[in-house]
Parts: structure tokens; C-alpha cells; sequence
């Protein structure tokens, strides 16, 4: 038997709850960045292999033409990554409030400011995601430089899952709705910590 599979219905609460806080503290900080209220949808998690994470309905992603993704490695205490998805009308979104621009975005050719806005708000996703956790267990993690993707949706779809596939044993797939006066988001956090990771943050709650 896998580690992973040796978990029990109460771990993976356990899991599920250090879920919350940091997507409760992203939100929070996405709502000082867009200097405006922001409210979220309780999280639905999924604990995923790498197999079952190709079977995921990406439904919403694939209707839409251009998707995000940075890729944010973490070392320290908890090893692993974050990685954080944003469909097209999440990234117009984004973009429009924060170049204060009602210009129609052209996808196709995002400059550097464009990216540069779009990787910004990914990383401060994924550092306060980090950062609940961090202080929630007590423990010490930083995140590396991520790194943005930003492409065709079935191009960026088959990346992340290949990416996966090569990369994670087990996934914590986030899925909320954040919502402002304005619109509606779906962003997806992919949280794939290390085997290791997950037994300390179980010892650290409660003595796995």
C-alpha cells in the first residue's frame, strides 16, 4: 500500500481544512490588489493521481480560447508545488482592472506589462496560499521564481497534465468561485506537495 493510499477520511479533512485557510487568504489578498470585495465560494477538493487528474472536466477552460498557468516550486519545511489556472475571463478580468484599460485584450499578442500583471497576481495567489499554511503549522516554506504559461487552451491543458504526470504522485485539485460586483471567477489551485510533506503536516496537526 502508498503512503497516499494508507490515508484515512480524517486526513484528508485534515488536508482539506489547511485548504481553506490558505484559499481564504488568497482571497484576501486579491481583494486588497483589486481594492475591492471579493467573496468566495466554499472550496471543492478533489484528491487526485496523476491519472485521474487526465480525466478531470476541464470544461470550462477548454471553452475558452487563451489559459493561464505559472508553476511555483516550494522548498523548506513542505516540498512541492502550486500551481494556479485562470480561464480568459479571469485574465481580461484581471487586466482591465489593473491597467485601468477598457481596451479589448488581444490574447494573441499579450505584451510583457500584460504577462508580467498576470504572473504577479498568480504569485501573490500562490505566496499567500503558502504563507496560511505556513502559520497555520508553524513551519517554514518559500516559493521559488514561478514561471507563466500563457496559450491556447488544449495546449496549456495537455502541459499541466503532463507536467503533472512527470512531477506528482497525488494532487489537491482547489476549485472555488470568487466573486466581485463585477463578475464571477473560477480559478483552480493544483497544490502537489511531496509524500514527505504531507506526513509532517499530519504530525504537525494531530501525530500521523
Amino acid at each position: 500500500m502508498s503512503f497516499w493510499d494508507s490515508l484515512d477520511s480524517d486526513q484528508i479533512d485534515a488536508l482539506q481544512e489547511i485548504g481553506n485557510i490558505g484559499s481564504g487568504h488568497s482571497a484576501n489578498a486579491l481583494a486588497d490588489l483589486l481594492n475591492r470585495r471579493i467573496d468566495m465560494s466554499l472550496p471543492r477538493y478533489s484528491l487526485l493521481s496523476a491519472q485521474e487528474f487526465s480525466k478531470v472536466d476541464w470544461t470550462q477552460f477548454k471553452e475558452s480560447k487563451t489559459v493561464a498557468v505559472s508553476v511555483c516550486q516550494i522548498q523548506g519545511d513542505l516540498e512541492g508545488q502550486i500551481m494556479v489556472v485562470l480561464d480568459e475571463v479571469a485574465i481580461n478580468f484581471l487586466l482591465k482592472i489593473i491597467n485601468t484599460s477598457n481596451t479589448e485584450i488581444n490574447f494573441s499578442n499579450l505584451g510583457v506589462l500584460d504577462k508580467s500583471i498576470v504572473l504577479e497576481v498568480d504569485s501573490i495567489l500562490s505566496l499567500h496560499y503558502l504563507t496560511a499554511i505556513n502559520t497555520f503549522l508553524g513551519k517554514k516554506s518559500f516559493p521559488l521564481t514561478p514561471f507563466l504559461i500563457i496559450d491556447e487552451s488544449e495546449k496549456v491543458l495537455s502541459t499541466v497534465s503532463k507536467h503533472i504526470e512527470e512531477n506528482a504522485e497525488k494532487i489537491l485539485l482547489v476549485e472555488c468561485d470568487v466573486f466581485t460586483v463585477d463578475v464571477k471567477l473560477k480559478p483552480i489551485i493544483i497544490f502537489s506537495p511531496k509524500p514527505a510533506t504531507v506526513e509532517r503536516t499530519l504530525n504537525a496537526m494531530f501525530g500521523f
